[in-house]
């Protein structure tokens, strides 16, 4: 049984509790939290498995009984009705559950995860080129769970491929088994105008006393933000606010301070008249300390309010209606947890062009995935059963020279292969070869080879290698470079295949 290691999530979405938004993050209403258990050891056998400590699985403790939305540490959005699991005679399972996730993006994860590619249809075999794959199961008192097939558990997969056209979805329960072909790809992008909400300002606001209007002091910072009526009552006698920097702020950056920003998030501090302000854009926040003013035309006319109100504030505080407070978390939720997704894209979209670097860039150049284009592209599962799920296509085996391939090492000494992946460079394919066949490959693009021995020793022919071949060929002796480690990293792949 192949060891699959997992890390306890620190479920980093709570930062999206940020200060003066109220209510869950990211529309989560099911409460999760994390504990420490032991290991479930799929049943998982392979001809060959190196050893790593990469890509764990990350496990989610989550309450069954309530609807729960999850964001991925790639911008996935995972959403997992309640009561969507059950036990083995299919009664459905209350309380928390050990929901267990992760996802590969590339061609050194897919090895190291030790993920089959190879696919077989009506005997015609192939090889995958993977737009994304997720693996996903869930466990209750460390025994495993199931979906409730009355359910359905939707993954937004966050994917570096934009097209729509040429992939399809398939599953597989364990990598013991093969890939079934589910149906084709359903893709949506999402850009950050499609969610950003129309009112500039959305808080609670904090049951406070009004605020007592001051002058404007002409020497101080100022800036304004358009408050929506009624969210801030204590803010309900000034006409016109201007926000003045407080004493309390460190760093005031006039210039940020005045630009536009999507949205801002007020939390009056204490008692006091000063607010903790911070505005929110998709890539960036700035937080400034300030407290509410009124220019001189407008003084008088706030202190008569004042004064009028103080008495009966109390009851304003309580006239925002249950429909009112439902509409604003809302927005509130879908804004903020589409900011918290794209940063966490643009994350996986840094990640993945380090890795492939110039090879890459005219696929990402191709998308126009750039942070000015501020889209996540999704591929939409309807997970009804635990496994290994992904969005791939099936691609024949290059083709240009064919011949019986030997391998030696850097002593000269005969290399026998366990396992073999043909890669090009620029795609995101890996090519499983029978250790039976010839080597096949296309002269024309740029290939490795990658070797795992039988005593999990990595080997690979470099691109040079292929170069110059002469295409009458039957047989070649291919130098292998080696590499013998107790556990191998994703940057060991990397550093070949880039």
């Amino acid at each position: 049984m192949e060891k699959i290691s997992k890390i306890k999530s620190s479920i980093s979405i709570g930062k999206m509790l940020l200060t003066g938004f109220v209510g869950t993050a990211v529309l989560v209403s099911s409460l999760f939290y994390l504990k420490k258990k032991e290991e479930i050891k799929p049943e998982i056998k392979l001809t060959i498995a190196l050893n790593n400590n990469e890509n764990p699985i990350k496990e989610f403790n989550i309450n069954s009984d309530k609807d729960t939305i999850l964001i991925y540490e790639s911008g996935t959005i995972i959403k997992i009705p309640k009561e969507s699991f059950v036990d083995e005679n299919g009664k459905v399972i209350k309380g928390n559950v050990d929901f267990d996730y992760r996802e590969f993006h590339n061609i050194s994860e897919t090895i190291l995860g030790n993920i089959p590619m190879r696919y077989d249809s009506a005997g015609v075999k192939s090889d995958f080129e993977s737009a994304g794959m997720f693996e996903v199961f869930a466990t209750k008192d460390n025994k495993p769970v199931y979906v409730n097939q009355n359910k359905s558990i939707e993954v937004q997969l966050a994917t570096l491929d934009g097209d729509k056209i040429k992939f399809n979805q398939y599953y597989m329960k364990d990598r013991k088994s093969g890939w079934v072909y589910i149906n084709k790809d359903t893709v949506n992008t999402i850009k950050v105008a499609d969610v950003t909400p129309k009112e500039k300002i959305i808080a609670y606001p904090n049951k406070r006393k009004l605020i007592k209007p001051e002058k404007a002091n002409s020497d101080k910072h100022q800036f304004t933000i358009e408050v929506a009526e009624g969210i801030f009552p204590e803010l309900a006698v000034f006409k016109n606010v201007i926000f003045e920097e407080s004493e309390k702020n460190k760093d005031y950056n006039a210039e940020k301070a005045n630009k536009s920003w999507y949205g801002a998030l007020i939390e009056r501090i204490g008692e006091t008249k000063d607010y903790k302000i911070t505005f929110t854009n998709p890539n960036e926040t700035y937080q400034v300390i300030a407290y509410p003013v009124c220019d001189t035309t407008d003084y008088k006319e706030a202190i008569a309010k004042y004064n009028k109100l103080n008495e009966v504030y109390s009851k304003k505080l309580n006239e925002k209606t249950n429909s009112e407070k439902i509409k604003e978390d809302k927005l509130n939720s879908q804004f903020f947890s589409y900011v918290e997704s794209m940063n966490r894209y643009r994350e996986l979209l840094k990640k993945s062009q380090k890795v492939y670097n110039d090879s890459m860039a005219v696929v990402f150049q191709e998308q126009k995935l750039t942070e000015a284009s501020q889209e996540i592209v999704y591929r939409t599962f309807q997970v009804k059963e635990f496994g290994i799920w992904n969005s791939d296509c099936p691609k024949n085996l290059p083709q240009g020279v064919i011949l019986a391939a030997n391998y030696q090492n850097e002593n000269g000494e005969i290399i026998k292969p366990a396992a073999l992946y043909l890669v090009e460079k620029g795609k995101n394919a890996m090519y499983t070869l029978s250790l039976s066949q010839k080597l096949s490959f296309n002269p024309d693009a740029e290939t490795v080879l990658i070797i795992i021995t039988a005593d999990n020793t990595l080997a690979w022919v470099p691109s040079a290698s292929f170069s110059g071949i002469d295409k009458s060929l039957t047989s070649h002796t291919f130098k292998v470079q080696t590499l013998k480690k107790q556990n191998y990293s994703l940057a060991d792949i990397n550093n070949i295949i880039i």
